[in-house]
C-alpha cells in the first residue's frame, strides 16, 4: 500500500455528469495528450494526488451484483480497444448513481490509464476521478478613456488545479495483481451523500487497512468522548482519560475492539455507546489494524484544542501530564461552556 511517485497518464477521456440532466454528455474521442503536454501533466498530477492522499484506502468490489462498473473498468485494463466505450459506460453509471442522491454536485468524470515509475514493468493502471468545476479569473489588459486598466474576466466551469485536494477518485491496479481490487478516495463529509460514489456507482466496500483503522478508531473514540461528556454520561475527566487510552492503543499494530471498550475508564452505559459506534464503523472487523508510524506522526503526536477569542492550545501527547495540571469544565452564568486550565510550561516565550 505504499505510494508510488512518478505517475504518467497515457490515455485520458472526460465526460460531463450533472444529475439535473437526463443523460451525461459523453465524449466520443479521447484527449490527445501527445499534442497537449500541459493537459497530460494536469491529469498525471491529479492521479498522483489521489495515490498520495492519506484518505485513499484499500477497497474491494462487492460480491453481490451489480458488477457493471467493475466489468467496465476491467475491460479498459484488459482491452485497449474498449477504452472509449467502457469509459462512456462508466459515465452513464455515475450519472445514474448521482440522480439517486440529491446532494451530489455536477462534475466531470476523468477516466485515465496510467503507469508509475515505481513499477519496472510499467503495468497499465486505471484512475477514475470526479472533478468538480468552479469559477476562475483570467487577467486582461484594456484601455479605458485613454488609460490602461488591468482587469479580469470571470470564467465558469473551471477545473480544479492540481494544488487542490481531490474529493473523489478510484485507482485500479492490474486485475489480480494486488490483495485489493481498488483504492478509494471519498472526501465527503456526509456518509449518506458519499454513497453514490462508493456504493451506487462502484458497488465497492472499504478494506480496513492500518491507516484507515487508526484514523477511524481515533475519530470515533474522540467524538464519543465529547458527546458523552456533553450529555453528562461521563465526566470531563473521564472523557479526557478516554482520549488518553485511545492514543495509547494506537501505539500497537492491532487493537481488539471488545478489549479496547472493556478497558475504557467510563460507565457501562457509555461503553455500550462506544461499542455500538465501533460496530457501525468496523462491522465484521473485530481486530482493527493500526499503522503505528502513521498514527504516531499524524494522529497522536499532539493534542490540540481551540476555543473562543482566537485561543489555540496544543501540547505534545507525551508531555500532556507535565504541562496540564488542571483541566476543569464548568458553565458560565450565561450558559456558555467554559474550561479552566492550570498549566506549567517550561521556557514559555511570546511569539511575534
Amino acid at each position: 500500500m505504499t505510494n508510488n511517485p512518478g505517475v504518467t497518464v497515457q490515455r485520458a477521456i472526460a465526460h460531463i455528469t450533472d444529475r439535473a440532466d437526463e443523460a451525461p454528455v459523453l465524449s466520443e474521442i479521447e484527449l490527445d495528450l501527445a499534442a497537449a503536454a500541459k493537459l497530460g501533466d494536469y491529469f498525471s498530477g491529479q492521479v498522483q494526488h489521489a495515490t498520495d492522499d492519506e484518505q485513499t484506502s484499500a477497497a474491494r468490489f462487492a460480491a453481490d451484483e451489480p458488477h457493471d462498473a467493475r466489468d467496465a473498468c476491467y475491460r479498459i485494463l484488459d482491452d485497449e480497444g474498449a477504452f472509449i466505450s467502457a469509459s462512456q459506460q462508466l459515465a452513464r453509471l455515475l450519472h445514474a448513481a448521482m440522480r439517486t442522491h440529491h446532494r451530489s454536485g455536477p462534475g466531470l468524470l476523468a477516466v485515465c490509464v496510467y503507469t508509475h515509475a515505481g513499477d519496472p514493468a510499467l503495468t497499465r493502471r486505471l484512475a477514475l476521478i470526479k472533478l468538480d468545476p468552479g469559477s476562475g479569473l483570467v487577467q486582461r489588459v484594456e484601455n479605458r478613456q485613454g488609460k490602461r486598466l488591468v482587469t479580469f474576466d470571470v470564467l465558469d466551469n473551471v477545473m480544479p488545479s492540481t494544488s487542490e485536494k481531490l474529493q473523489k477518485a478510484a485507482l485500479l491496479p492490474a486485475h489480480g495483481s494486488e490483495n485489493y481490487d481498488l483504492r478509494l478516495l471519498d472526501r465527503q463529509t456526509s456518509e449518506v451523500a458519499a454513497d453514490f460514489w462508493k456504493i451506487a456507482f462502484l458497488n465497492a466496500e472499504l478494506i480496513v487497512d492500518g491507516k484507515l483503522g487508526a484514523r477511524v478508531l481515533r475519530d470515533v473514540s474522540y467524538k464519543a468522548s465529547d458527546d458523552l461528556a456533553k450529555q453528562g454520561v461521563v465526566t470531563a475527566a473521564q472523557a479526557e482519560e478516554m482520549k488518553e487510552q485511545t492514543d495509547l492503543v494506537l501505539r500497537r499494530p492491532q487493537v481488539k475492539r471488545s478489549a479496547f471498550v472493556r478497558r475504557l475508564p467510563i460507565p457501562k452505559e457509555a461503553k455500550e455507546v462506544v461499542a455500538a459506534r465501533l460496530e457501525q464503523k468496523f462491522a465484521g472487523t473485530e481486530t482493527i489494524p493500526v499503522d503505528v508510524p502513521y498514527a504516531s506522526s499524524k494522529l497522536t503526536n499532539k493534542r490540540k484544542y481551540r476555543g473562543s477569542y482566537g485561543v489555540t492550545f496544543e501540547v505534545e501527547s507525551d508531555h500532556w501530564n507535565d504541562v496540564v495540571k488542571l483541566m476543569e469544565q464548568f458553565v458560565a452564568p450565561d450558559g456558555t461552556p467554559m474550561t479552566r486550565l492550570v498549566l506549567e510550561i517550561p521556557r514559555l516565550q511570546k511569539v511575534k
